[in-house]
């Protein structure tokens, strides 16, 4: 509608528009209106992103805990993780790795072949307790702490359990501990390597440690009910007898690798191909051993070797020394004899000691310089060497 003044009066004129150009105008007048409203949007959150650091800033500011920060981590878990430091910090537990012959240190990446020498490791270094609190709080995993002569760090009283130290640092000093538990696993190893539960002895720490898997229901197995101590046990445990494994050629699945690779070469006829070659010359080894003894003799590699501490004997690699270690000095027997209580430290010592009990008198080795009479071959030769050594 348009419209204009004039002396005599006003005057109105009316234009008449099609139906299509009054849909056009709405329209568009819409289309204008709503893209005012997202600039105006934009505008807002713009200014809201802005000042959101700001906030921030004053929230760290905030006096909270720093395990109360880890929103992420469950409340129980929290209160597991404050009376482990409580436990820790006052008392003299040794809290230590396990690794496959050493002890290391949890506090820093020292290792010792004693528990006794851990100990003093600790004694003597790790004497801030700032330093052991922040280690301790950090993870939720259980926690391996040697507990022999176990006694508190205030007044000096011995304890007999984690349970007994928790219970005298409440009423004794006013310790306050929350009814959650712990992330401790007790052992006593100093002297021997026994159960602190049911007084079980073992040979190795490792066995030891597996054992303390049926005394703890922390992480259960959802396909074979079997407990473990923490999540990495249980994670180690479903992937190597729970998890399928399938045949990149067919749909076969298989419980383990090696059945899987034995698969994959009779049925596919698929051998996997070398991998360690030569950066040198370009050859390739089916072993690694075999790739090591090329570089030292063809491209004068300086060969490495590895010493043991207690007798000083040298080896070629540091994997034959952990053997050595484990077979002579710790003396690892971890597979006993299904007929009698012999043990030995290889499953083919084993399997080849236990063929000797199926052997008549008439089938056994004489020896050709006396008497004797053996069931294997091994055995006649240690008796030659020792007995007639002339003989060679």
């Amino acid at each position: 509608m348009d419209s204009y003044n004039k002396e005599e009066g006003e005057l109105f004129v009316i234009k008449l528009l099609p139906e299509y150009v009054k849909k056009e105008k709405a329209k568009s007048e819409k289309m204008a209106a709503n893209k005012l409203k997202r600039n105006l949007e934009e505008n807002n959150t713009l200014k809201t992103k802005r000042t959101k650091p700001k906030s921030r800033r004053l929230e760290d500011k905030t006096p909270t805990s720093k395990l109360q920060r880890t929103l992420k981590t469950p409340i129980n878990e929290l209160k597991m993780r404050e009376n482990t430091v409580k436990l820790a910090l006052n008392s003299n537990m040794c809290l230590f790795k396990s690794l496959r012959v050493k002890y290391q240190c949890f506090y820093c990446k020292e290792r010792f072949f004693k528990i006794t020498q851990l100990k003093e490791h600790i004694s003597s270094t790790h004497t801030c307790d700032k330093e052991k609190s922040l280690k301790v709080g950090r993870a939720s995993f259980c926690k391996n702490a040697e507990i022999t002569d176990l006694a508190c760090n205030l007044c000096s009283e011995p304890c007999q359990s984690v349970e007994s130290l928790q219970e005298h640092l409440t009423e004794r000093h006013g310790i306050k501990f929350e009814s959650v538990g712990h992330l401790l696993i007790p052992f006593r190893i100093e002297n021997e390597l026994k159960c602190v539960t049911c007084d079980a002895n073992f040979n190795t720490f490792v066995r030891l440690l597996i054992h303390m898997n049926t005394h703890y229901t922390n992480h259960v197995c959802e396909t074979c009910g079997r407990s473990f101590i923490n999540k990495v046990s249980l994670r180690v445990h479903v992937a190597s007898l729970h998890k399928e494994r399938k045949c990149k050629f067919c749909p076969a699945t298989f419980t383990t690798n090696s059945a899987r690779y034995k698969h994959i070469v009779k049925i596919h006829d698929q051998s996997r191909q070398s991998k360690r070659y030569c950066h040198s010359c370009n050859k390739t080894f089916k072993y690694t051993y075999l790739l090591d003894e090329h570089r030292i003799k063809e491209h004068g590699l300086e060969r490495t070797t590895a010493s043991c501490p207690q007798c000083n004997k040298i080896f070629i690699s540091p994997n034959n020394l952990k053997v050595h270690i484990r077979s002579v000095h710790l003396r690892e027997r971890n597979y006993p004899c299904s007929f009698c209580t012999m043990r030995f430290f290889t499953k083919t010592d084993q399997k080849r000691h236990e063929k000797t009990h199926g052997i008549a008198e008439a089938d056994m080795i004489t020896c050709t310089y006396c008497d004797a009479k053996f069931k294997s071959k091994d055995s006649w030769r240690r008796h030659v060497n020792k007995q007639h050594p002339r003989a060679y």
